[in-house]
């Protein structure tokens, strides 16, 4: 059976949140060059945890607004409809896998936890040094994971004699046990849901960066996620000279179009987004 026949036989037998309404109704308008402020303003309204993770995310360092951001309206404005589309995606589908019956919660929160990190530090790396929209390595390092919740799920037992080994188990020992893995799950998921076509893509693509001609994306969610898992000593790592770094990292650095030099001095910026990022649960 083909890898992607076997991800959609699983995406479509785990049980799984169907799509959030407003989260449809959201990347619908947020398309719409006509839509207006009070529109948008309105659906987000609709969904209370909604609003309140909006908040504490538009008024934490990764947006470094002059003042407090206190209403839907002014996030709205001050965030533009890119950035909040982005924002909101990610935000709801966090959401939607929250206290979902038959899903194992707290594995869920380890998913989540690790992703919004990763997304914290890939945004910085993006916005830092323009490699890449700030929404778009945000949202795609959210979700990029997404994928081992719906494997859990399916596979119940199996996949969690796997995690064992470890708690994000690497698409080779997926494929070996399951004929699929949590790419290809987690991206056919994000298409079903109508998630913009380049997130789609780095999800497919996150563990294989250097193998296709692809965009700095998927490199930069390894490369968060490498950093993530390394946050209480970031500083030293950043200032350790090149010759100690894991040669893998240096080539997905230079995929991204970054050398272990640019990162010089930013250990505790991107420790910080990182834990900035993590903290977006507690809303």
């Amino acid at each position: 059976m083909p890898l992607t026949s076997r991800a959609a036989v699983v995406v479509q037998g785990a049980e799984i949140p169907s799509v959030p309404k407003v989260l449809q109704e959201i990347l619908e308008r947020t398309r719409d060059p006509d839509a207006s402020i009070a529109e948008i303003e309105e659906l987000v309204r609709g969904e209370p945890g909604l609003v309140t993770r909006l908040l504490k995310t538009a008024n934490s360092a990764l947006y470094s607004f002059s003042k407090e951001v206190v209403s839907v309206r002014q996030a709205v404005v001050l965030l533009g409809f890119t950035t909040l589309r982005s924002l909101v995606s990610g935000l709801a589908l966090i959401d939607a896998f929250h206290n979902f019956p038959g899903l194992d919660q707290d594995y869920v929160f380890t998913v989540w936890r690790r992703s919004l990190a990763s997304a914290g530090i890939a945004a910085h790396l993006a916005k830092r040094f323009r490699l890449l929209a700030e929404d778009e390595a945000f949202l795609s390092a959210i979700v990029h994971d997404a994928g081992h919740i719906v494997m859990d799920q399916y596979f119940q037992e199996a996949y969690r004699d796997l995690r064992k080994e470890r708690p994000f188990p690497p698409p080779a020992r997926e494929r070996a046990l399951f004929e699929t893995d949590h790419a290809e799950v987690g991206s056919l998921l994000l298409e079903g849901w109508n998630f913009p076509p380049a997130v789609v893509e780095t999800v497919r693509s996150h563990h294989r960066p250097l193998e296709e001609p692809s965009g700095p994306g998927p490199a930069l969610v390894l490369l968060g996620d490498f950093f993530a898992s390394r946050t209480k000593d970031l500083e030293d790592l950043t200032d350790r000279p090149e010759e100690e770094v894991p040669g893998e990292i240096l080539k997905l650095l230079e995929k991204a179009g970054l050398s272990w030099r640019d990162l010089s001095g930013e250990g505790e910026e991107l420790a910080r987004a990182a834990e900035t990022s993590r903290r977006i649960l507690e809303g």
